[in-house]
C-alpha cells in the first residue's frame, strides 16, 4: 500500500509581499485625511458664508437704523410738501388731529387727514386712510448718494422699488393707527442686495405745536362761558367765535357779546401779495375780488405795527344780551361732547386736544418759565416776541392761583407768542398780546379793564370763564399759525416702547 504525503507549497517571495498593511494603513490615513480635508474646507466655507451673511445682516440693520435717524430728521426740519397743500407733509402728519373742517390739513385734492377717523373711533385704521396723503416714501440711492421722494399708492410699494443694489434704505412714513401719531417702517438693505432688516418705531409731536393748537374758534373752553362784564369776541374769518364744553350762559352790557363778519353770503378774505396774510373784508360787490375805496376792510395791521384796528360798527353783532337774557347765534358751539373728556380717567384729557404730551413736558419744552407778570425771562429781557412762555402760577401747595399781565404789549402781529398760565388768568388791566394763550385754570376776576388779544384763548378749567372785567378778543389764523415760531417749532420724540425689529 502506497502513501503519499503531500508537503506544503513553500513560498518562495515573501520579499514581494512586504509593504501590504503599510499600504492599507496609508490609504486608511489618506481616505481620513480626504475626509478632514472636505470637513475643514466645508467648515470654513460655511464659516464664511455665516461671516458673509453676518456683516449683510449687520450692513442692512445698520442701514434700517440709518433710516430710522433720518426720519426723525426729517420731521424735526423738513419742509418738504409732495402733497402741495402749502403745509409741509410733516406738519400734516403730526397734526392730524381728530376735528373735521380744518382747511390747513387739507391734502389738496379735498381729503384731509382728519378725515380718516370715518368712525370717530379716534384712529385712522386701514381701512379707512385711503388717500394719497397719508403715507410719504423716500428711497435711499446710494449710487448718487441721495434720497428719492414720493407718495406710494401702495404699502408695498417699497419691495418693487428695490430695483438694483443702488438702493440701500427704504422708508415709509405714514400716519399710525392711533391719532396724533406718525409710524415710520425703515427697510435696509446689504451692499448686493441679498439681505434686508426692516425696523419700525412710532413717533409722537411734542409740546407744543404753534400753529397747530386746532385754535378754531376765538374762545374755546372745557366749562361754561359767564360775562357780566364788557367782552367782545370777534372772528370774521369764519364766524366761529366760541366753543365751549358747557353752558354759555350770559353776557354783559351793549359792547359785549360776539361779533361776525358782516357779509350774509359769508366771510371774505384776500392773502396780500407781500405777507401772504388772508386779510378779511367787506365784498361790497359780491365779486369775491378785494376792490380798493369800495370795499371795507375789517382788520387792518398795516396801520400800526404794534396794533390791530377792527371796526366794531362794521361787524355784526351775533350774540349778547337781549332783554336781561343771553341769546347765543349760530356763530357759538356750547356744551359741546367733543370737549366734555372725562378728567377723573385722564387729568390731562382737554390739554392734549391742544397740546401734545403731558403738561410736565410741555412745561420743559418752553422757551422759559416764568412767575413775573411782565413775563421777563431769565436774563431779564421782556416777553420775547415769537417765544414759547410758560407762567408758573401755582401756590406752594400746588393749586392754582390768579394771575394778571401788566400793561403792556406781548408778541408783535409777525412775532406773536404762545403764553401757557399754569393757574387762573385775571384779564383786567390795558395789556394787549398777539398769539395764543392758553389757560390752565379758570378766567376769573373783574374790576375795570381793556385788554386784547389777537388770535385765540384756550381755557381749560372746570368752570370756564366767569369773569366781569373787561377784554376782546380777536380771531386771526395769520396771528395764531406764526404763534411761538408757527411751525418750525414742532418736533416730534420717538414713543417708548413701540421700537421693533421684526426681520
Amino acid at each position: 500500500m502506497n502513501q503519499q504525503f503531500y508537503k506544503p507549497t513553500k513560498i518562495h517571495n515573501l520579499r514581494c509581499q512586504r509593504g501590504a498593511v503599510a499600504l492599507i494603513i496609508g490609504l486608511i490615513l489618506l481616505f481620513l485625511g480626504t475626509i478632514s480635508t472636505v470637513y475643514v474646507t466645508r467648515t470654513a466655507l460655511t464659516d464664511q458664508r455665516i461671516s458673509a451673511n453676518s456683516i449683510r445682516a449687520k450692513a442692512a440693520f445698520e442701514a434700517a437704523d440709518a433710516g430710522i435717524n433720518f426720519a426723525t430728521t426729517f420731521m424735526d426740519v423738513d419742509n418738504r410738501d409732495l402733497n402741495g397743500n402749502s403745509t409741509s407733509d410733516r406738519i400734516d402728519m403730526l397734526t392730524a388731529l381728530a376735528i373735521t373742517d380744518n382747511d390747513d390739513m387739507d391734502d389738496g385734492t379735498g381729503l384731509e387727514f382728519d378725515d380718516c377717523d370715518t368712525n370717530a373711533d379716534n384712529r385712522c385704521d386701514s381701512s379707512e386712510t385711503s388717500g394719497s396723503g397719508y403715507r410719504l416714501q423716500a428711497i435711499w440711492d446710494d449710487r448718487n448718494r441721495e434720497y428719492v421722494w414720493s407718495i406710494p399708492s401702495s404699502s408695498g410699494a417699497c419691495d418693487s422699488a428695490v430695483s438694483d443694489n443702488a438702493v440701500r434704505i427704504c422708508l415709509s412714513i405714514k400716519m399710525a393707527d392711533i391719532i396724533n401719531r406718525v409710524n415710520v417702517i425703515s427697510v435696509g438693505y446689504s451692499d448686493d442686495g441679498l439681505a434686508q432688516k426692516e425696523i419700525t418705531q412710532d413717533f409722537r409731536r411734542i409740546a407744543p405745536s404753534p400753529g397747530n393748537l386746532n385754535a378754531s374758534h376765538s374762545l374755546i373752553t372745557y366749562g361754561s362761558v359767564g360775562v357780566s362784564g364788557s367782552m367782545s369776541i370777534v372772528n370774521v374769518y369764519s364766524n366761529a367765535t366760541i366753543w365751549s364744553g358747557g353752558d354759555v350762559t350770559s353776557f354783559g352790557g351793549a359792547n359785549s357779546g360776539t361779533f361776525i363778519h358782516p357779509d350774509p353770503n359769508g366771510p371774505t378774505s384776500y392773502a396780500n401779495g407781500t405777507t401772504g396774510y388772508l386779510v378779511p373784508f367787506f365784498d361790497v360787490n359780491n365779486n369775491k375780488n378785494y376792490d380798493i375805496g369800495t370795499d371795507t376792510l375789517l382788520l387792518d395791521y398795516s396801520a400800526n405795527a404794534n396794533s390791530s384796528t377792527y371796526r366794531g360798527s362794521d361787524l355784526t353783532q351775533s350774540s349778547g344780551n337781549y332783554d336781561g337774557s343771553a341769546m347765543l347765534g349760530v356763530d357759538i358751539i356750547d356744551n359741546s361732547s367733543a370737549l366734555q373728556c372725562d378728567k377723573t380717567v385722564n387729568p390731562d384729557c382737554f390739554f392734549n386736544n391742544f397740546i401734545a404730551g403731558p403738561p410736565d413736558f410741555a412745561k420743559m419744552a418752553a422757551d422759559y418759565v416764568t412767575t413775573d407778570d411782565r413775563l421777563v425771562d431769565p436774563s431779564g429781557e421782556f416777553a420775547i416776541p415769537g417765544s414759547y412762555i410758560w407762567v408758573d402760577a401755582r401756590n406752594s401747595d400746588g393749586t392754582l392761583s390768579d394771575y394778571g399781565m401788566k400793561n403792556e404789549v406781548y408778541g408783535t402781529p409777525d412775532d406773536p407768542i404762545i403764553l401757557v398760565i399754569d393757574g387762573n388768568f385775571n384779564p383786567q388791566g390795558s395789556w394787549r398780546m398777539y398769539g395764543v394763550l392758553y389757560v390752565r385754570g379758570d378766567v376769573v376776576g373783574g374790576g375795570s379793564g381793556g385788554g386784547l388779544l389777537v388770535g385765540a384763548m384756550i381755557v381749560e378749567g372746570n368752570n370756564g370763564v366767569d369773569n366781569s372785567g373787561g377784554m376782546d378778543i380777536i380771531y386771526d389764523p395769520n396771528v395764531i399759525g406764526r404763534s411761538g415760531g408757527g411751525n418750525d417749532r414742532i418736533a416730534v420724540a420717538p414713543i417708548s416702547g413701540t421700537w421693533g425689529d421684526w426681520q
